[in-house]
């Protein structure tokens, strides 16, 4: 997709979302979440290092950062990210090539004291497994991709993420 293809669904995406009060986030791409004036950007481990990232971002938008182990969780919290994406927690359809790390990984990402978002395989019945390890919240593809209900299936998820 190029730079403007993305931001045209960005921005279209950004209407969308706030209609319902939800948040945008951008994966990656650090120009178009500026550009579509996106709530925040979520850096891969390839990406820009998070100060370089906040030199160039409002001050106002979030900088989440994808994590794999401890190491990288303390980096990112010293640099400013406000957030961590942890994974791959179990087994994902979306990553077959990563065996699951365990929720275990949950923990030790969460001593740092970002809120963690748990990623990779995390089912309606892990859920609670992630939480009590300290995930803030978790993401999700095929869980709810895959699902005869989508909606009912989100629903589940959400009301795992009340409790």
């Amino acid at each position: 997709m190029s730079g403007r293809e993305m931001w045209d669904l960005a921005a279209n995406v950004k209407k969308a979302v706030e209609r319902f009060g939800s948040w945008l986030f951008i994966n990656d791409r650090i120009d178009v979440a500026i550009a579509c004036g996106a709530h925040g950007v979520q850096l891969g481990e390839e990406s820009f290092q998070v100060r370089e990232a906040r030199r160039i971002v409002p001050a106002s938008m979030l900088i989440g950062v994808s994590v794999h182990g401890p190491y990288r969780s303390e980096a990112a919290v010293n640099a400013g990210a406000d957030f961590l994406v942890a994974g791959t927690i179990f087994e994902s359809a979306s990553h077959p090539e990563k065996s699951g790390a365990g929720a275990a990984l949950v923990s030790g990402i969460a001593a740092f004291g970002a809120p963690v978002i748990a990623i990779g395989g995390v089912t309606v019945e892990r859920v609670s497994e992630v939480r009590e390890r300290g995930a803030h919240g978790v993401a999700v593809i095929s869980g709810i991709w895959n699902a005869d209900d989508p909606v009912g299936q989100l629903e589940r998820y959400l009301k795992e993420l009340e409790d």
